[in-house]
């Protein structure tokens, strides 16, 4: 049986350590001297690109097949592109599906039990620090800097999961950027003429957390079946409303010298801030998965709600009255030494990765990149089944994509894709989180005070610091500080 993600959390502390390996030996493919920077000629601004790297492809392919891991519903969008892919270059490409839960999983014990069948993977991004540091996946670092042409990533929204100690591993191929979604229905209700009185301000869409929490408990009215909100406040996305609102106060969940920053008073008042925000959400909002908030919200008696471009495509799939109502923005942010800073927040995602016994290594590098070309990742993106949600400026321009997301949207999105704080992209991400997690509940669900469930996870955040290494944790948050976006840097004042 296949583990699942409670299942991983566990496995991954027993076997990561024995699998660890000097970053020196961690898998790297380079070209053969006959391919050289001077013969490759791709040019970014060629709308032909993909042509471009097809015919690269056919001149250099070794082997005439080609193995995908995927995602269960990434095939949605993967399968046009690789079909495209495998007919112009003469090969046969397989894709296998694993559930989405245990993507990451597989890949780790495949490398565990050294029997590794696919070229090509779509693991989970924030599982590509473990997934490096155990040699299960490949630096592909020589093959970009030979391969990739200049210019490439000028247009590609959201790089800081493709790299792990300044080295890359992958392409992102999804924009799974946190989003706001406000039902403008209930701000026409006679009660919002009450607004203005009640916060001083006439009604606009909030732009800080405490700002939202304000509306959140304006527009709840149990009795007359409409809420505040549906953010999810279930025990596996607790989390990540933790790490916005942590965030906004412009805070790192690291002190510089590693120590965990996350019991301190800022994140002490967030978690309290989150308590007290439980009272004005949907019954649902404690006990919802993904779906099932999706549904939740649309039934159109909600006010506001966090979601992701599934979100909307879902409301739009399932004509909910809500379609045409609502109003999309970022993550509301906070203000740092006087200056607003956003938190929009980056927090799944998808990245294609080499395998490090791949047996064409230039192969499946081209494939990569073909796939997250202009062209073929506008194409992607446009299923509307899949999961991929837009990650270039070009997507934003199709007519296609325009259609199942809507242009409100997808304006929302754009702006909120370029400014995200990252996941924590860090060895043993899934612990350092699920002790979090486990803690939040605990504080929400009243067993323990917000601050010793922050004390107890910032020690347990100590222990698996020793776990995985000090001295190796500290080179990848020492890279990984430098990557939160300019305006937030600049807000604390550190470079």
């Amino acid at each position: 049986m296949t583990p699942n993600r409670r299942q991983f959390i566990q496995l991954f502390g027993s076997i990561a350590a024995s699998y660890a390996l000097p970053f020196s030996a961690l898998p790297s493919f380079a070209l053969s001297k006959l391919l050289t920077s001077s013969e490759l000629k791709l040019d970014t601004s060629n709308e032909n690109l993909h042509l471009d790297i097809i015919e690269l492809a056919k001149q250099y392919k070794k082997s005439s097949n080609l193995h995908l891991l995927l995602p269960e519903g990434s095939q949605f969008n993967v399968k046009p592109i690789a079909d495209w892919f495998s007919e112009a270059v003469g090969l046969k490409v397989t894709l296998e599906t694993v559930p989405v839960d245990d993507i990451n999983t597989r890949i780790l014990l495949d490398k565990r039990l050294k029997h590794i069948s696919w070229d090509v993977a779509l693991p989970a991004t924030f599982g590509i620090p473990e997934l490096a540091e155990s040699g299960a996946i490949a630096d592909v670092s020589q093959l970009r800097k030979q391969i990739e042409p200049q210019g490439f990533d000028s247009n590609r929204y959201y790089q800081l999961g493709d790299l792990y100690k300044g080295r890359f591993y992958g392409y992102q191929t999804d924009g799974d950027v946190y989003m706001m979604f406000y039902n403008q229905l209930l701000t026409t209700l006679p009660k919002r003429n009450d607004f203005a009185d009640a916060f001083g301000y006439t009604y606009r869409l909030p732009k800080t957390w405490e700002e939202l929490d304000q509306h959140l408990a304006f527009f709840h009215d149990p009795q007359n079946n409409i809420f505040g909100g549906a953010l999810f406040k279930s025990p596996n996305y607790l989390v990540w409303e933790f790490w916005s609102r942590f965030h906004a106060k412009g805070q790192l969940p690291l002190n510089d010298d590693l120590s965990p920053n996350i019991d301190n008073e800022h994140g002490i008042a967030v978690l309290e801030d989150i308590i007290r925000s439980v009272a004005y959400m949907h019954p649902n909002a404690r006990k919802d998965g993904l779906v099932d908030n999706w549904r939740t919200f649309a039934k159109g008696n909600i006010y506001a709600n966090i979601g992701w471009g599934g979100t909307q495509k879902y409301l739009v799939e399932n004509q909910s009255p809500l379609v045409g109502n609502l109003r999309y923005d970022a993550l509301p942010g906070g203000t740092v030494n006087g200056q607003f800073i956003d938190a929009g927040y980056f927090n799944w995602g998808w990245n294609y990765t080499l395998s490090p016994m791949v047996k064409d290594p230039v192969l499946a590098y081209l494939f990569t990149l073909f796939a997250v070309s202009p062209m073929p990742s506008t194409t992607a993106v446009a299923q509307q089944k899949g999961f991929f949600d837009p990650f270039r400026k070009e997507h934003y321009q199709d007519n296609n994509i325009q259609r199942i997301y809507t242009q409100e949207f997808l304006e929302a999105h754009e702006n909120s894709m370029k400014n995200c704080i990252p996941d924590f992209y860090m060895n043993g991400q899934q612990l350092y989180m699920g002790e979090l997690r486990r803690y939040l509940n605990a504080a929400v669900n009243q067993k323990i005070s917000p601050r010793k469930a922050l004390e107890a996870a910032a020690n347990s955040w100590k222990n698996i610091h020793e776990k995985m290494g000090v001295e190796k944790q500290a080179i990848q948050w020492s890279f990984l500080r430098l990557q939160y976006p300019k305006p937030f840097k600049e807000a604390l004042k550190y470079d």
